[in-house]
């Protein structure tokens, strides 16, 4: 594509009039040809110059364009050239009122109203909430897959069981298998969710209920997990499963936090995780060493998932271990 060049480009700051009818474009003045033998000046032409300029083009920032310049998108229409460097924010946040009711999660996905647990007619608390995954077994779970099955965090203990329910659970398929070790044998639990759920509050938990099908076989472990395992079929119905809990965040400042090379380690006495459950969601900030700090997934060790410790990746290797500095841990933890 060739684009011509404006030419001759002059401020009007000390005449505001001038131009001022013209949108991408100004007016240019030249003296005309002189004729031979003429003792008169020639005769000066007048023109306007259209430049490229960028305006709104209403360019939804979902539908897939072509572009150039790096990591922004680029628009050309005739002689109109448009640029974006800015995506457009969340436009609801937990807290927001919208026509009476306020939001209890991100961009709820329906209309604010009644008997919706994704809006509500008080504003929510400073406290926040997730759904995170349990599975009852004989045995300590020591990892699942797919991994990582927290939810979003909610301004409220319904709103965080229905996001996890609607949302990250519904984006599990066909199910979630998790590995145990059932002495003296590995095994896999292999859990197809249903659709509907209940929240209810007892032994002092938050407990999210559904009803699933499941079924347990043995494997060879490690050579059969993740991808050589799970049945589908088969299943046996399991009416109120608790298929997971709701947590508050909380943040503390005296805990100790360890590596071995670039693995984290945090103990289960700082940082206590459901015997049901596999990870834990935290951010560690204040730390001298900057290895440390960030957001991250604390599993269980897989082959000895009671050794007392939750498991993270750091960016790198810090300086020394454990970390030092004013430290500072936001984790979930049960009601």
């Amino acid at each position: 594509m060739r684009l011509d060049l404006a030419t001759d480009l002059r401020a009007r700051i000390g005449a505001p009039d001038k131009d001022a009818r013209l949108t991408n474009a100004f007016v240019e003045v030249k003296a005309g040809p002189v004729a031979k033998n003429s003792a008169y000046p020639a005769k000066k032409e007048t023109c306007v110059r259209k430049r490229p300029g960028c305006v709104t083009t209403g360019y939804d920032y979902t539908t897939p364009i072509q572009g150039i310049g790096g990591s922004l998108p680029y628009l050309i229409y005739d002689d109109t050239f448009g640029a974006f460097d800015a995506v457009p924010a969340t436009s609801v946040l937990i807290g927001d009122l919208v026509s009476g009711y306020y939001a209890m999660v991100d961009d709820p996905p329906t209309s604010p109203g009644p008997g919706d647990d994704y809006w509500s007619v008080t504003p929510p608390t400073s406290d926040r909430w997730r759904g995170t995954a349990t599975i009852s077994l004989s045995d300590t779970p020591s990892a699942t897959d797919p991994a990582n099955v927290i939810g979003a965090q909610a301004g409220s203990k319904a709103a965080a069981a229905k996001t996890f329910v609607e949302v990250t659970i519904a984006a599990i398929s066909p199910g979630l298998k998790t590995l145990y070790y059932s002495h003296p044998v590995w095994a896999v639990n292999s859990k197809i969710f249903g659709t509907g759920y209940t929240y209810v509050e007892e032994f002092g938990e938050g407990r999210i209920k559904q009803d699933t099908q499941t079924h347990d076989d043995a494997i060879t472990y490690p050579a059969d997990w993740p991808a050589g395992s799970g049945v589908w079929t088969g299943m046996f119905s399991v009416p109120d499963d608790i298929i997971g809990i709701v947590c508050k965040k909380k943040t503390k400042t005296s805990f100790s936090v360890l590596s071995t090379g670039a693995v984290g380690r945090i103990s289960t006495a700082d940082l206590p995780l459901s015997l049901e459950s596999v990870t834990a969601l935290i951010a560690i900030s204040g730390c001298d060493q900057p290895e440390y700090n960030g957001t991250f997934y604390a599993s269980r060790d897989i082959s000895t998932p009671l050794d007392g410790y939750l498991y993270f990746t750091l960016s790198g290797v810090p300086a020394v271990s454990p970390a030092t500095g004013s430290k500072s841990m936001d984790y979930w933890v049960q009601l």
